[in-house]
């Protein structure tokens, strides 16, 4: 399977209009809850907690928050471009635009660690990032995702 996968029009939210870090984790929390039928107050307050451990932004506009949450059914992903840049306290000082959310169950942390280092590898590309902030909306979003899975192979996961 590839990480790539993951992603459904369903999981893109694209533009997704947040104003600030706590308002963000809030709306990935809600999207997640829907998916997973996990309570959203349950996945914000690990969100926050996590946070409170060092921020989860790479750098370059990019977060990738992530959890491995107990009863969590399956690895869910989701993306999300913001029509406007906020702080997330990224270790470059640089408001972020792009967040992968990453949650898995807490069972399966192998599989957590391997989805969020591909999922950071793939995001490190800042042409890749471009393309995706260009992409407008779900649909073209997915387009610029399976075009990449089909320039690099190597983003096939194990189980």
């Amino acid at each position: 399977m590839s990480v790539l996968s993951l992603f459904t029009e369903e999981t893109i939210f694209n533009p997704l209009k947040v104003r600030s870090k706590k308002q963000l984790l809030v709306k990935l929390s809600d999207l997640a809850a829907v998916k997973t039928g996990l309570k959203s107050s349950d996945i914000f307050q690990a969100l926050i907690d996590r946070e409170k451990l060092g921020s989860t932004a790479l750098g370059h506009g990019v977060a990738i928050p992530h959890l491995s949450v107990k009863d969590c059914p399956s690895v869910s992903v989701f993306l999300a471009i913001l029509d406007k840049p906020i702080s997330f306290d990224a270790i470059d000082g640089q408001p972020i635009d792009v967040v992968v959310f990453l949650l898995a169950p807490e069972d399966k942390n192998g599989l957590h660690l391997r989805t969020m280092s591909k999922i950071s590898r793939l995001l490190r590309d800042e042409d890749f990032c471009l393309r995706l902030r260009g992409a407008g909306d779900p649909a073209a979003t997915l387009a610029v995702l399976f075009d990449r899975e089909e320039q690099n192979k190597s983003f096939k996961l194990r189980a």
